[in-house]
This record gives C-alpha cells, structure tokens and sequence, in this order.
C-alpha cells in the first residue's frame, strides 16, 4: 500500500489529459508512478475522482463478501456500426478467467466485436488483439490496431473545468492511503485507455462495467456501483447511450445491470463525499440494490449536464427511471447482502421513508452539517 504521507503534487488540470497521453506514447509515463497517476488524475473532473475512491471501496467488499464467486473487472462497452452494445472492451492486467470466459461466450453469440488491451512485453505502449473465429487474433500497437478500425484518431477531450486543486488534493489523499501497487497499475491504465484511446478513436464515452460476477447458479451479473441518494420519489436518470441501451441489450439475453448503491444519508450533493470515510456518517449510510430491467423504464427524456458526473461538459440525453423498491444490503461498511443478492435471493426491501429516516437519524447526531 502507498504511503499516506506521500507528497502530493498538484499539476493544473489544463492540458493535462493530452499530456499524460503524449507522454505515455513517448514511454515517458509509468502505470506504476503515483507521481504520473497523479498528473493524470488532475486532468479528471470532481465526480470521477470521487468515484474512484469508492468504486474502489465498493470492488473490494464485492470480493470480500462474495467469497468464491469469481469476478471480473476491467470491460468497458461501447456503441460500434449501429450496435447499442457492439464492442467490448477487455483490460487486462492480470489473467483472464471464468467469468471473461462466459462473457465472450455471450459476445461472440450476439456478434459483438471484442478487443482485449494489455500492457505490452517491451514495457512501454500498450497492445491489443481482436478475438475472432474462437481465438485471439495476434497482438499488435494498439493505436495501429484502432486506426485501422476506425481510419482517424480524434482528438483528447479535456474537461473545461477540471477538479480545483484543493478538493483533487483531498480526494487523492484518500485514495493513494488505500491504493495497492496492483490496483495503482490498474487504475492508470484505465484511465489511460479511455482517454487516450477509446474516447478519440470512437468519438464515444464508454461505459465502464464496474464488475461482472458469475454468482453460485452459474449466471452473469454485470454490476454498476452509485454513491448517491435516491430521490424522494425514488426517480432518477440513465444514459440514452450507453446505460439504458446496456440495460435492454442485457434483458433480450435473459440479463440485468444490477446496480447497488452508497446511499449517502446526508443527501446533499454539495458536501464532499470524504465524510463517509473521515466522520461518523458511515454508519448510518445504507447499501440498496436492484435489478434494472427495460419495464423500469418511464419512457421519458432528461437533459442534463456531464458535467453533473464528472465526465465533459456536454449535454447527456438520460431516460427516466423509477425503482419502486429497492433491495436492503446492509448499513455501513457491513453490505453483508451483496452475496444473496448478486445470487438472486430474496432481500428485504428497503423504502424512500426508511432512506429519509436515516438521514434524519445522521442529521441529529450532527454528521450533516
């Protein structure tokens, strides 16, 4: 685990995407250098520095909790030739396993193009390989590799208003205190593949599966993780593309996106969500889990800012979605329903009134101020 009293190097957030992607073409950024991570951090805006610490959180009391059932990170999906759902991406950084497996097993059924990317043997660059007809095709650069699928590589998008430095400062603290040198490696080249490569050679946002698990009755469960509260009337928006359309590509195969949720009980967007981790807060923060499925779906349209979640300053086309119900998995850090529900179980429900009770209970024991 990194130092926490590693010096944190705060660099300006303005160009600082499109340098961190010149360098690493150059071989002059390392997936293993908190100092190169942190440069490339500081390119990234509020809400996705903030998710990182707690999707980071939330994977490893997915493993914790889940004990055997094999799991999976690292796929990003994105739209390709009309195809809501039609390339997959594989990050791999270690070995792949059952669970990729039975994913490309789907994929190659539903004609999808699926590209895995890795750290290349020589040390610096990454490779990549089309898997077709049964097999991985041979590895190659992968900016050959996209150029040639795609004929143009587009430019880096950079936030117009990236982290300011004090709040970047605060959140990579938090994050470097509790980052492995593995998960330090991961990170960086995730980071790296999507904005570096996917985003300017798709011109498209990927989404990035937070896991997918093969639960105990041998079924794929794609899992979205949230750190967010519902709103009252337990309503909120997805993605026209590509959340909503993962969700209906999902259901024709007999699948979901189960999506599990921090719910911050002092609902309010504009306190830091590092309360959770340095106050008393957490223990009255409450996992909840559902199923999505297309019949959520309100049919009704939202434009919002990307801004609102940390990714580029462009209007987001978002349908509406209603979760009469979710399922309770736990208070604080304990979620000990991830395993019950990511099988299928039967949980109990929790409402809109017990979520307003837990945050009425965190206000007067003063940890929402």
């Amino acid at each position: 685990m990194l130092s926490p009293e590693t010096e944190i190097k705060v660099i300006s957030g303005s160009g600082a995407l499109e340098g961190s992607c010149r360098d690493f073409r150059a071989g002059k950024l390392r997936p293993d250098s908190p100092d190169d991570l942190r440069r490339l951090l500081r390119g990234e805006g509020l809400k996705r520095l903030e998710s990182f610490v707690f999707e980071l959180l939330m994977q490893r009391a997915l493993r914790h909790y889940c004990g055997q059932m094999p799991l999976a990170v690292g796929w990003y999906v994105l739209p390709i030739n009309g195809q809501d759902a039609g390339l997959w991406v594989r990050l791999v950084t270690d070995t792949l396993g059952p669970v990729d497996e039975a994913l490309i097993n789907l994929l190659k059924d539903r004609g999808c193009s699926i590209l895995k990317v890795q750290w290349s043997r020589e040390g610096t660059g990454v490779t990549g390989a089309w898997y077709k007809e049964e097999s991985w095709e041979a590895e190659r650069d992968l900016d050959d590799l996209l150029l040639e699928r795609f004929k143009s590589r587009g430019r880096v998008r950079e936030l117009q208003k990236p982290a300011s430095e004090n709040r970047a400062e605060a959140l990579c603290v938090q994050l470097f205190q509790r980052l492995e040198p593995a998960e330090l490696r991961s990170l960086t080249l995730s980071r790296l593949l999507i904005n570096c490569y996917l985003i300017p050679f798709t011109r498209s946002q990927p989404m990035d599966i937070d896991a997918v698990v093969l639960n105990e009755k041998g079924m794929l469960r794609f899992v979205e993780f949230k750190r967010k509260y519902p709103a009252r009337n337990m309503r909120f928006g997805v993605d026209v593309q590509p959340h909503a359309a993962l969700v209906r590509w999902l259901d024709i195969s007999g699948h979901t996106l189960s999506n599990i949720i921090l719910v911050d009980p002092c609902w309010n967007k504009n306190i830091s969500p590092l309360h959770l981790l340095e106050g008393g807060a957490m223990k009255y923060a409450r996992w909840v889990g559902a199923h999505l499925e297309p019949s959520f779906f309100e049919g009704a349209l939202m434009t919002t800012s990307g801004e609102d979640s940390g990714m580029h300053e462009l209007a987001r086309e978002q349908e509406k979605v209603r979760v009469d119900r979710y399922m309770d998995l736990g208070l604080g850090l304990k979620p000990r329903g991830l395993k019950p529900f990511l099988n299928g179980e039967y949980l109990p429900h929790t409402s809109a009134n017990e979520l307003t009770r837990d945050r009425d209970a965190a206000t007067e024991a003063g940890h929402c101020r």
